[in-house]
């Protein structure tokens, strides 16, 4: 009889392991991004088949900000053309605005906020292999859909402005893929209707008008040079400054001549001048033949922000040599090219960056440019 109930009560527990499994012992893995290993406070762990890793160490190491909320406990990370916010104890994600499922929903480990890998590597859009005898996950970049645009310390560039000066002003890329590479940036729209300036990832149209207009993603430009702007340096104003000696300061806090620098210039101005380009027609006449007659304007008493960059001296014909900068209030509802300020007050704020990306056409017009020729002269007339 004994027997019998010990049998019973084995068959009994062996059912209830089978419906009730118990949980897979959490086991340490390494994650690396590429061929770097990431360091960790909190050790990374498999735990019931799913990796699940501080979040904040990863995304720093793709190149990320990151953003927490002390309230919620949500984390928001930004890269390149994708931005998304987790929170823990949610088993869902916002991705660009729009909900998705995760498998398991991230929590707090020891103090900081855990999720599940796969899900992060989905989202970003980069390859996860997992090494099972040694419990190593690498990330890497995903090569076939790689834009080396993309990273945040690049300049990228739509086109080339000996293209521009020849005329060439159809649209080559929409405002909607062109924010996806940048914050902060200047140049022109289709059919050169207009100065571009792009300030904390909104564009604005400053049209022959000198008004300021808010741009559809559907709209395109001809040339333009946008990027991820985080200051390195700054520098305070406060004494009354103009044009040429902004550049000198600017030129002083600049250390490597053969790089890119982002200019933003915050501030109060006693007078600023700048101009716009009315939109043209085909066939499209020279860009110098059209600033012959570019409309001016003049702001007093102004608050605003200067946009620009810094280009080395090599880049003769792909943009503007030294300084190119653009206005706009700070109403954002005016501005232009600039060619002229004094600056009572301020800061200058200036973004080091040393990579360059630039999408070219692929019309026939283009194929036809003669690129041996010196653009430095056409350059500086319709420029200054």
């Amino acid at each position: 009889m004994k027997r019998k109930c010990l049998v019973f009560i084995l068959a009994i527990l062996i059912s209830l392991m089978v419906v009730f499994p118990v949980p897979a012992a959490e086991s340490p893995v390494t994650v690396r991004w590429n061929d770097q290993a990431i360091k960790f406070e909190v050790a990374p762990v498999v735990d019931n088949g799913q990796c699940l890793v501080p979040l904040r160490p990863v995304m720093e190491a793709m190149g990320s900000k990151i953003d927490w909320n002390q309230a919620t406990s949500a984390v928001t990370a930004c890269l390149p053309g994708v931005t998304f916010t987790v929170a823990p104890g949610s088993p869902v994600a916002s991705v660009n605005g729009r909900e998705i499922s995760l498998p398991v929903a991230p929590a707090i480990r020891d103090g900081v906020v855990v999720v599940p890998l796969r899900a992060i590597a989905d989202i970003c859009n980069i390859r996860i292999d997992w090494d099972s005898t040694t419990s190593v996950v690498t990330l890497y970049r995903n090569e076939v859909d790689l834009d080396y645009g993309s990273d945040r310390e690049t300049v990228h560039q739509v086109s080339m402005l000996s293209a521009l000066l020849e005329g060439q002003y159809d649209g080559q890329t929409s405002f909607g893929e062109l924010k996806k590479y940048g914050d902060t940036g200047i140049g022109t729209f289709e059919g050169l209707d207009g100065e571009m300036v792009e300030l904390d990832g909104k564009f604005y149209q400053v049209k022959a008008d000198g008004v300021a207009y808010p741009v559809a993603d559907t709209m395109k430009t001809p040339f333009a040079s946008v990027t991820y702007f985080e200051a390195d340096k700054s520098q305070a104003v406060n004494e009354e400054i103009n044009f040429e000696q902004l550049q000198n300061r600017v030129d002083s806090m600049i250390s490597n001549k053969n790089i890119f620098y982002a200019i933003k210039v915050t501030g109060d101005f006693k007078y600023v001048k700048t101009r716009s380009v009315p939109g043209q027609q085909k066939p499209y006449p020279p860009l110098a033949e059209v600033t012959k007659n570019q409309p001016t304007f003049e702001f007093n008493n102004v608050k605003g922000t200067l946009v620009g960059f810094w280009c080395p001296s090599y880049v003769d014909g792909m943009n503007v040599p030294g300084y190119h900068v653009h206005f706009l209030n700070a109403d954002k509802n005016a501005g232009g090219h600039l060619l002229g300020f004094t600056m009572e007050s301020g800061q200058i704020d200036i973004d080091t960056t040393p990579n360059f990306y630039m999408c070219l056409p692929s019309n026939e017009e283009f194929g036809k440019i003669d690129m041996t020729e010196d653009r430095s002269q056409e350059t500086n007339k319709v420029e200054k």
